[in-house]
């Protein structure tokens, strides 16, 4: 959080940001290498731990590193981020270190913990419009549903609350900054439940048929007294911003953000006010749900999974046979089991779509295969079938 007060034309216009990012930490070994010069380990320690850091940074590029054709300045970019090493590790330990007599060269070997989140911030802001597209569509191009509720508390013939799912003031700015980026949007239908402030629900992909990302939001413009002195009044507006996959409602960002503005008129100053609180979060917003989405570090993904199965023990042993037999799989969690329904989530290097296509493909073990009968990005419904 930053915050920052300014004084102007006596009254106090007060600014305060936050945000706070979905993104795994993930711990990174690696190897650091530096030449001694004259004997002096010292130096030479020093950089071979840099060597490493900037190695386990390498490390955690990942799918930004396979898409290098597509991006003109990689290696500026790259070379950018290195620079940058030590922001995105967490915290680090030395595991061995030691001086190779042969090769005149001190060696190191430690076990980092990177911030996905902040990696994934960091090359996000370095890429051209046109590279963003590029690296959306090869994501799927997820589409995005906009819902921002504006509020209008103590103005003058503004008093009450309007919605605007797709033609707010700040929907269509959020909308610009995004379609900037290559993606695309859908009008939403039906309302839906879990949005507000206050916490998120599971997002029920039936009441968003064809969004893969919701973004909801709040605005709210109120007015103070007038200013002493003054015909002015302080016109509030204060701004909250979230975005959640639907399938599984998983959390992607949010923001928020006030700002006051002095005006006579309460609705042209709600407008004014409006535009100021929105003019700096909503591109740090896009960027974020941006980062997110292109998933540069290759963070494993939550897939949901519901099986339909014979009995619990032949859940028991499609978990099993998932954990030996599927690549990219990192963990699996079994959430509940009733009416030979087992609802699993999986930790998956890759989406439900890429798991999809590995499970329909594949024998698990001798005697079990699944046939997939639903699927959509993070959500699979399965059946098992015996032999």
């Amino acid at each position: 959080m930053r915050q920052a007060l300014i004084c102007t034309i006596g009254f106090l216009v007060i600014f305060s940001f936050s945000a706070s990012v979905w993104g795994e930490d993930q711990r990174v070994t690696g190897k650091g290498m530096a030449t001694l010069v004259e004997t002096d380990t010292v130096i030479a320690r020093d950089q071979a731990i840099q060597d490493a850091l900037r190695k386990v940074v390498e490390q955690s590029l990942g799918l930004f590193v396979s898409t290098k054709t597509q991006v003109q300045d990689f290696e500026l970019i790259r070379e950018d981020v290195f620079t940058r090493s030590s922001g995105f590790i967490k915290k680090y330990a030395i595991t061995s270190e030691n001086i190779s007599k042969e090769l005149n060269t001190y060696i190191v070997a430690i076990e980092a913990t990177i911030s996905m989140g902040q990696l994934d911030q960091e090359i996000a802001a370095l890429l051209s419009p046109a590279e963003k597209s590029t690296l959306v569509t090869q994501q799927g191009q997820p589409r995005i549903m906009v819902k921002i509720n504006e509020n209008f508390v103590g103005l003058n013939g503004m008093s009450g609350q309007s919605s605007f799912p797709m033609s707010s003031q700040v929907g269509s700015l959020v909308m610009n900054e995004l379609r900037r980026k290559g993606f695309q949007f859908v009008q939403p239908s039906i309302q839906a439940q879990g949005e507000s402030r206050g916490g998120y629900q599971h997002q029920d992909r039936d009441a968003h048929p064809q969004a893969d990302i919701l973004i909801s939001g709040e605005v709210i413009a109120s007015s103070g007294g007038a200013i002493q002195g003054t015909i002015m009044k302080p016109i509030h507006a204060s701004l909250f911003l979230r975005a959640v996959h639907i399938d599984g409602g998983k959390f992607i960002c949010e923001v928020n953000d006030q700002k006051t503005v002095p005006h006579i008129s309460a609705m042209a100053g709600a407008s004014e006010a409006i535009k100021a609180v929105s003019e700096n979060l909503v591109p740090t917003f896009a960027d974020l749900v941006f980062s997110n989405v292109a998933q540069f570090s290759q963070s494993p993904k939550m897939v949901h999974m519901k099986i339909h199965v014979k009995d619990f023990l032949q859940l028991l042993q499609l978990e099993s046979s998932l954990r030996r037999n599927v690549q990219g799989i990192q963990n699996l969690f079994r959430r509940s089991y009733a009416a030979k329904v087992g609802k699993v989530d999986i930790e998956f290097k890759g989406d439900a779509m890429a798991l999809a296509n590995e499970l329909s493909s594949s024998t698990l073990d001798s005697t079990l295969k699944v046939e997939v009968l639903e699927t959509s990005r993070n959500q699979l419904v399965l059946k098992t079938i015996q032999f």
